[in-house]
């Protein structure tokens, strides 16, 4: 990280405390490991579904022309509606994304995220982590897992999910093994200043 640039977390550092790494969850709107994929392929079933029983009903069920276009014609507001839904949906998971902001320090872990419009900031020594586990993508990127000695007092919610995660985790993350590499070093290094 360039010395020009100032740190969103630089209010909350400690005494000789500096940030080594900083960076926001990157946009993998068509991953092939499924991101944002499966919601749209969710949305797109459910439109298709919506389509196929208007179709049926129409052709099947009401057999009359007139009584098939009201239906076809009142289905439209339920289309609306779901990809009304469906949108919301999208944008919530983008703004939570390209709100939330990870970095650490020569001392501590910061996760700041954000949902339904509140950000939060959390932070954690480097000598509590346990271990540090990596789930990697074909194009390098990924989650950085980190596994508490003890439990936090604090829980994070999964980017996409929105689900209570059970520890802390840095998602979407270019070159994730790269990244975990060197936050493991600092550990071992903060450890070893520490127990001194």
């Amino acid at each position: 990280m360039s010395e020009a640039k100032q740190s969103m977390f630089s209010d909350v550092l400690q005494e000789d405390e500096k940030i080594l790494w900083e960076e926001s969850p990157r946009l993998l709107l068509f991953d092939t490991e499924g991101f944002f994929k499966f919601d749209l392929e969710r949305i797109l079933t459910t439109l298709r579904f919506l389509l196929r029983f208007e179709i049926i009903a129409s052709v099947i069920v009401l057999p009359i022309a007139l009584i098939a276009l009201i239906f076809y014609v009142l289905s439209w507001p339920l289309k609306i509606v779901v990809s009304i839904i469906a949108l919301l949906i999208l944008t919530m998971k983008f703004l939570r994304m390209t709100k939330s902001k990870y970095a650490y320090s020569n001392k501590r872990i910061f996760i700041s995220t954000w949902n339904w419009g509140k950000q939060t900031l959390n932070t954690f020594g480097l000598e509590e982590i346990g271990q540090i586990s990596t789930e990697e993508y074909h194009n390098k990127s990924g989650i950085l897992h980190f596994l508490p000695k003890k439990p936090f007092n604090f829980k994070t919610k999964g980017l996409l999910s929105g689900q209570h995660r059970h520890y802390p985790t840095f998602e979407f993350i270019g070159d994730i093994q790269e990244l975990a590499e060197d936050i493991r070093t600092i550990v071992k290094t903060r450890r070893g200043s520490v127990n001194q």
